[in-house]
């Protein structure tokens, strides 16, 4: 509920989700996202968004993607694995295309804040906590537990170090004037509305239409990825986004492979 003052933004990637398994068909879509801009960036010969940007017309350079998520122990209670497993991988790689996570808890314990977690997100930002094992969980050392509860609060860095820090307290009335004046600067950018536009579920029965030109492409060309997808069967990321996943529950594809390209096992069963 937090979150509720910013649902007007103007620049919002997407639109503000409450239910976790619409947020993780979000992080899939921008999974996807990330894919499309790694190829893209890899094509034109850069290593990161940045150089990217500075070589690109205004139009087609990628904007940063700051991921916000309230309440991390709701994810990883209700849908661990799944959401675990995008996360990990959108931090890995995301970062070197523009988009970036925050993610908060009110429950610093292993179950929630894992090793896979700590080891992708690199900096850990923690304020008072009851315990000494609870500071471990955050920043991997003692300390968050002699911090006072006025702002007072211990960030991690990249590199290891331990920074003490003091942070303001931000009112709701504060929040709601940051809002009103963006929403005034920018009125004309709509990129939730573009975004609900192009993700609209396509019927089920299409969809299985659209696997079956997939598998039909896949088993022609040998050549599978978001982008050839994409552009061969005229669909948007999240439609794609179902399509992979079929192609991979059903044994077309291998899964996702780091940064390699999906593994095609089709052609493979027609040769056995």
């Amino acid at each position: 509920m937090e979150f509720c003052s910013y649902a007007k933004l103007p620049h919002l990637f997407a639109p503000i989700v409450h239910d976790v398994d619409e947020a993780v068909e979000t992080l899939k879509y921008l999974e996807l996202e990330m894919d499309r801009r790694h190829s893209l960036i890899k094509e034109k010969g850069f290593d990161d968004v940045i150089e990217f940007n500075k070589h690109s017309e205004e139009r087609k350079r990628f904007p940063f993607v700051v991921v916000a998520v309230d309440e991390l122990s709701e994810f990883m209670i209700c849908l661990r694995s799944r959401f675990e497993s995008i996360v990990n991988r959108l931090a890995k790689i995301g970062k070197n295309v523009g988009i970036h996570f925050v993610l908060a808890t009110s429950r610093p314990c292993s179950n929630v804040i894992t090793e896979g977690l700590k080891m992708n997100i690199s900096c850990s930002l923690a304020f008072r906590v009851v315990r000494k094992i609870d500071s471990y969980a955050f920043l991997n050392e003692a300390g968050a537990e002699g911090l006072s509860c006025r702002g007072d609060a211990l960030l991690k860095i990249d590199d290891g170090s331990l920074i003490g820090l003091h942070t303001p307290l931000i009112e709701e009335e504060m929040i709601r004037h940051v809002v009103k004046a963006a929403t005034m600067q920018y009125p004309g950018r709509k990129t939730s509305m573009e975004f609900n536009q192009r993700n609209k579920k396509v019927p089920i029965k299409n969809e299985e239409i659209l696997y079956d030109r997939a598998v039909d492409l896949i088993r022609k060309t040998n050549r599978v990825s978001i982008m050839y997808l994409q552009r061969n069967l005229d669909v948007g990321y999240n439609t794609v986004a179902r399509i992979l996943s079929l192609l991979e529950e059903r044994g077309v594809i291998g899964p996702v492979n780091s940064d390699k390209p999906r593994e095609i096992l089709i052609n493979r069963h027609v040769q056995n």
